[in-house]
């Protein structure tokens, strides 16, 4: 998309956002031109504006082709907004939506399920939709197969909480609620916590930087590149956060003790709903002190007591769901969906996926029964 037609284009896409109550940072006007100027060069995504009869601009979406092999046989794709990217340079986008006013929001759907169904793909992906997004969407592509994989965002409802006259302590588990407090003692013990989000610009990189380099020390220790390997997502990253503190819509957020950093956070907002995407923890060998934890328990304190609406812990892997959830009071569940066109291309897909999930399923019951064996032994 050339950069004349973005700057066109933009002026559609924020008043649109401006409007929606609902729409959070991954849909915002910063975060698409961050991705656009990163991302675009290489894959070259429309903009769909969907009018009304009258004229009026009821909403908007980027689409973004891409292909994979299945089979042999060349499987063309449209992902919705900032999707497609090769998946080692992708900066993974959650709360996905067709963009739309809120009284228009089936319609423009529709609207754009037609484009897409006109054109010469076979496949629609539609990555982090909560689920009336879903629903608009499966609707919209009746007669179309629809695949999703659903995932676990856990949040804190942090209007809940000011409605109960309650804070965080007093809504996390027992257990939690301990070791936050142990946590707490031990680094009140050593100075004063302090909490703060980067105001400018400059100072967010900063933070940024030295987020990055304490996530890719707690990686390289169990042999990993981490999240910022990839120099075209970090690229984005800081574009991102460069034009986005003065608009509130990025936050770093530093914890520190007695002027030490304990935790930084990288986090996105709109709408009050404040969105963790990223951290970086300073690690010691005394356990007491938990320094992830306790960075989203003061970040946490530190939104609820400022107004905000949430902070949502995101879609979660296996390995970080636990803690997430004993720090959140709700959760919800994302999908990503993949909508397939009819014929004879989708049936051998579908039975492609059925012999994969049967191979899958027959290898972990051998696994099991080597696992018994073995403990039979």
């Amino acid at each position: 998309m050339p950069d004349a037609e973005w700057q066109e284009g933009r002026v559609v896409w924020a008043d649109i956002f401006g409007r929606s109550s609902s729409a959070t940072a991954f849909v915002s006007p910063e975060w698409v031109a961050a991705w656009l100027a990163v991302y675009a060069p290489a894959l070259h995504p429309t903009q769909l504006v969907v009018t009304e009869p009258t004229g009026a601009i009821a909403g908007t979406c980027l689409l973004t082709a891409s292909s994979r092999r299945v089979a042999g046989i060349r499987w063309r794709r449209l992902h919705l907004n900032t999707d497609g990217e090769p998946e080692s340079d992708s900066v993974i986008v959650e709360h996905n939506m067709v963009l739309a006013r809120k009284d228009v929001e089936r319609s423009a759907t529709v609207a754009v399920a037609q484009w897409v169904k006109a054109a010469r793909v076979d496949e629609f992906v539609a990555a982090g939709v909560c689920s009336d997004e879903l629903a608009r969407l499966t609707e919209a592509f009746g007669g179309w197969t629809t695949d999703v994989e659903w995932r676990v965002a856990p949040f804190v409802n942090l209007e809940a909480l000011r409605a109960g006259a309650r804070d965080h302590l007093s809504a996390v588990g027992a257990s939690t609620r301990a070791r936050l407090r142990k946590a707490l003692r031990e680094y009140e013990s050593r100075g004063a916590l302090t909490v703060r989000v980067a105001d400018t610009p400059t100072e967010a990189l900063k933070l940024f930087r030295e987020m990055v380099h304490l996530h890719e020390q707690r990686w390289r220790k169990i042999g990993k590149a981490g999240a910022f390997a990839s120099q075209r997502r970090r690229e984005f990253h800081e574009r991102f956060i460069q034009s986005s503190v003065e608009s509130g819509r990025a936050h770093l957020l530093r914890v520190a003790c007695g002027g030490q950093t304990v935790g930084i956070l990288y986090n996105l907002q709109a709408n009050g709903r404040v969105s963790f995407y990223q951290s970086g923890f300073a690690y010691s060998s005394d356990e007491r002190l938990s320094p992830g934890m306790l960075t989203h328990h003061l970040a946490i304190e530190h939104y609820r007591v400022n107004g905000y609406v949430e902070y949502d812990f995101l879609a979660s892997g296996t390995n970080e769901l636990r803690y997430k959830r004993s720090l959140a009071t709700d959760e919800r569940r994302l999908a990503w969906a993949a909508m397939t066109r009819p014929g004879p291309r989708a049936n051998a897909l579908q039975l492609l996926r059925r012999l994969r999930n049967a191979a899958y399923s027959i290898s972990n019951r051998r696994a099991a029964a080597r696992a018994v064996a073995q403990e039979l032994a």
